[in-house]
């Protein structure tokens, strides 16, 4: 019971890992933490909601009063003004939420439901739509968005602590191999590692290497020069968990290793005359016109290679763009199941304007940034 109970500790807090490792696992673990409350308490607002709208719709319905009601104009796809006269003689005209205006035109006769304490506060009973189709479409964006993420982000935190474990063991002998780090094309934000036999002389372009595997901390990986002697702790087979240790440093696999054809599909061809596995070149880039992919790809890229004065000029810009797209797919929903549809498009011209000039915006940088060496 003791040699499990020690062994449960080695895992829940492990030893033998450096400050910066330590620190990616802590964090690590804070985000899918951080993760799994933001998608409980998205559920629950969506809930909430959904249970608000439902009672409020039958506190109306129990003190509703009903009429004749005549269609004024119709607004869009989800509204229309219409005027009826209440039981006390007041003729009210106001604007009514309806799910769906097919076949309905000006001067047509609809049943009125309307509140005796506020005239305004109309509905029409047969074309009101489900009182919690609002919440309920604002919880499926929530599940659509954060459950993928959160799957991502459980993957990783079991990964990196078995790769913890791996760390923690006192007096593990590791194998030793050599080591080339490299991005892969289109994902600069990673860092992967291919493992070769630890032989001196490098291996040629082209040659397969042993495994590969996905590391953290991912900007210290990436500063490891490329066929250097590591220590790996673990199988080098598919599917399976590894540590690597390189001057001091530990480095977490937050991915499972995988086969040599892994990395010939996923990184582009080497130039032949280079060692197995050299570093990933930036996109060639002239002075030129150039599209919005590659230009991004090139001043990712020079992220990657650590500019600082690119990676300043770029965090504004891409946040500019990222940000409002699924702010506005979830406004435009929320304001067509609410009975706002004509407001969408106010919503999306700033939001074009925005996208354009940010696309603008990195082509510049990427123009100004193509032949000036790395700070």
């Amino acid at each position: 019971m003791a040699m499990n109970e020690s062994s449960l500790m080695a895992v829940s807090m492990p030893t033998g890992l450096d400050a910066e490792a330590a620190r990616v696992l802590r964090r690590v673990r804070r985000a899918v933490a951080l993760g799994t409350l933001a998608l409980a308490l998205a559920l629950t607002a969506c809930v909430v909601a959904g249970w608000s709208a439902v009672t409020s719709r039958r506190a109306f319905d129990r003190r509703a009063l009903e009429t004749s009601g005549v269609v004024e104009r119709v607004c869009g796809c989800t509204g229309a003004v219409v005027g009826f006269t209440t039981n006390a003689g007041q003729v009210v005209e106001t604007r009514v939420g309806l799910h769906g205006t097919g076949g309905l035109h000006p001067g047509d006769q609809l049943l009125i439901a309307y509140d005796p304490a506020d005239t305004t506060r109309a509905q029409v009973p047969g074309r009101r739509g489900r009182p919690y189709s609002g919440a309920l479409v604002a919880g499926l964006y929530a599940l659509a968005w954060g459950v993928p993420l959160l799957a991502v982000g459980l993957r990783i935190r079991k990964r990196t602590a078995g790769a913890a474990a791996l760390a923690s063991i006192p007096g593990a002998a590791g194998m030793p191999m050599r080591i080339v780090t490299w991005t892969q094309s289109g994902r600069q934000a990673s860092t992967a590692a291919s493992l070769y036999p630890d032989v001196d002389e490098p291996l040629p372009a082209g040659s397969p290497p042993v495994g590969v595997v996905t590391l953290l901390p991912r900007s210290t990986a990436r500063r490891i020069p490329p066929w250097s002697g590591v220590e790996v702790l673990g199988s080098v087979t598919p599917g399976a968990t590894v540590t690597i240790r390189h001057d001091g440093h530990t480095f977490l696999a937050s991915s499972p290793v995988r086969s040599g054809d892994w990395e010939s599909r996923r990184r582009r061809p080497r130039p032949v005359g280079t060692v197995a596995g050299a570093g990933l070149p930036l996109p060639a880039a002239g002075g030129g016109r150039m599209g919005v992919v590659t230009a991004t790809r090139h001043v990712v890229g020079r992220v990657a290679a650590r500019d600082p004065k690119a990676a300043r000029r770029l965090t504004a810009a891409l946040v500019a763009m990222t940000v409002p797209i699924p702010l506005f797919a979830l406004a435009a929903v929320t304001l067509a199941v609410f009975g706002q549809a004509n407001v969408i498009p106010l919503v999306a011209l700033p939001l074009g304007l925005v996208m354009v000039a940010g696309a603008a915006a990195i082509q510049v940088i990427a123009r100004h940034t193509a032949n000036r060496p790395v700070e």
